[in-house]
């Protein structure tokens, strides 16, 4: 086998395998609250913390972090309204037709993933009835693929 170049450090070794990427040397990462340096264990997992203290730091900053987010999304507006005639100017997804013009609906509940959930009842376009969904993440996705009609 020919020498590779570690994935991490960036020495050259000679691997055991076709597969391996890492050398067997010692590597370190910075813990990600304090910067202190910490073992990495297995290279192809993040960054870990280097005490207790710091991971539980870290873990109440995550929490805050997701929380401040699903509060943005709930009090986000809505800009389409229920029942309102809407053209998609996205690509095309399974059934939904670019320039084609929906009567839509928005399921302003968030699921877990903090989605809304769009429902177009009828296409305008070729004039039927149809059952389409398209979750989207926020008001700028809604915005990037309907227009107000």
């Amino acid at each position: 086998m020919e020498m590779k170049r570690c994935k991490e450090c960036g020495k050259m070794f000679l691997p055991t395998s076709k597969r391996q990427q890492y050398c067997n040397e010692l590597h370190y990462r910075p813990c990600p609250v304090c910067g202190k340096m910490v073992e990495a264990r297995y290279l192809s997992d993040p960054a870990r913390c280097c005490s207790s203290e710091c991971k539980k730091q870290l873990a109440a900053k995550n929490r805050r972090s997701v929380v401040v987010t699903a509060a943005e999304l709930a009090d986000e507006p809505l800009d389409i309204k229920d029942g309102q005639i809407a053209e998609y100017r996205g690509p095309k997804v399974g059934l939904w037709i670019p320039g084609h013009r929906y009567v839509i609906n928005i399921d302003a509940k968030h699921t877990t993933y903090g989605q809304y959930k769009i429902w177009a009842t009828k296409d305008l376009t070729s004039d039927s009835g149809v059952k389409l969904l398209m979750p989207l993440s926020s008001q700028n996705s809604i915005d990037r693929y309907f227009t107000l009609i």
